[in-house]
């Protein structure tokens, strides 16, 4: 997918190319920024490759792409099992998705209250059996440090309509076998005072 500048809202712009987020055309930190500037990606980058990127993103947008109602994504054939494998998870949990990779900036009552904002793209927010969740979709395996947890309860921070901690948190480790895929959801509360510490950090750099 060719990298783009995706105006969100009036406000909101998000440049896909350079991962970066704007406001009222300031720069504002990201989720995903914040998380690697503190340090807590362990050794993820030492996986990271420029085609490993290109997979995920490749990826995700068939998923997306599939929850929009698309029939058959297109996908390289060596890739479809990332897909079959989250057509598995969701054939069996049945979710209910409100939003589908949408950016999205913190609320004006959110920066009111803790004097700094942020923004980020959850992958999916919505719910499961009438309960709500926030998830993010990954094509490696699971992180051995806070980084995916820390991840969603940033995401759900972000989208504040309800109290933090009331979502289920839940990152899913696609195969690209087409297997079923390993769901593991975090529950610790730990996780925002360490999300918030870290955005408070982050905007003084």
């Amino acid at each position: 997918m060719a990298p783009m500048s995706i105006e969100v809202c009036d406000m909101l712009t998000f440049d896909s190319s350079s991962h970066i987020y704007s406001v009222d055309g300031v720069t504002v930190p990201s989720v995903t920024g914040v998380i690697s500037n503190a340090g807590l990606l362990g050794q993820a980058p030492t996986f990271y490759t420029p085609e490993s990127a290109a997979r995920g993103t490749r990826v995700h947008r068939a998923c997306a792409e599939f929850d929009l109602g698309v029939i058959a994504p297109e996908m390289i054939d060596e890739e479809r099992g990332y897909l079959e494998s989250y057509q598995q998870w969701c054939a069996l949990v049945l979710p209910q998705w409100t939003s589908i990779e949408q950016p999205a900036v913190s609320s004006p009552d959110f920066e009111k209250k803790f004097g700094y904002r942020f923004c980020g793209t959850a992958d999916r927010v919505g719910t499961i059996s009438g309960g709500p969740v926030v998830l993010d979709l990954k094509t490696g395996s699971p992180a051995s440090g806070l980084s995916h947890a820390v991840q969603l309860a940033a995401y759900d921070l972000l989208h504040d309509d309800i109290p933090p901690g009331k979502r289920r948190r839940i990152c899913l480790y696609l195969h690209r076998s087409g297997r079923k895929p390993k769901a593991v959801e975090f529950t610790s509360t730990t996780d925002y005072l360490i999300t918030h510490k870290i955005l408070q950090q982050d905007r003084g750099t």
